[in-house]
């Protein structure tokens, strides 16, 4: 199914819809979803419907599924690399960007704490552990 034919099906626009309020907090990180009938009465769809739709949000990194328990959300912002909303793209890209200039400045200032707290011990520790990684390495290990 082309991503254009899955837009105007109705799984996609459930899915869509259970994603929003992942995405608001209507459904907050560990919360289970409403079980199957009752989202086939919320959306006025059948059961397989529903099922595609989880399908769609588990694919994503949404939920995860578990027979007999229901569907739990399990990430607000799915997984990075199987994105199926467009505008998650968008998001996750300023995400990344964002956590990357974050990480830039608060690793940088902890670096330079930790340089300045160091004492001999931290040293010999660093040494120690630099020479098991050259030998890792020189025995082509992982």
């Amino acid at each position: 199914m082309q991503k254009k034919d899955l837009k105007s099906n109705l799984c996609y626009l459930v899915a869509l819809d259970i994603y929003m309020n992942i995405k608001n907090g209507v459904y907050p990180l560990e919360a289970w979803l409403p079980a199957e009938n009752r989202l086939v009465s919320k959306y006025n769809v059948g059961r397989n419907t529903v099922r595609q739709a989880l399908h769609l949000l588990n694919i994503g990194g949404f939920i995860q599924t578990r027979h007999g328990s229901g569907s739990q959300v399990t990430s607000s912002i799915g997984n990075l690399m199987n994105p199926i909303f467009e505008d998650e793209v968008v998001s996750k890209q300023q995400l990344l960007l964002d956590l990357y200039d974050y990480r830039k400045v608060i690793e940088v200032e902890a670096a330079g704490k930790a340089a300045m707290r160091r004492n001999e011990e931290d040293l010999r520790l660093m040494r120690e552990n630099l020479i098991m990684l050259e030998s890792t390495i020189d025995r082509g290990e992982n």
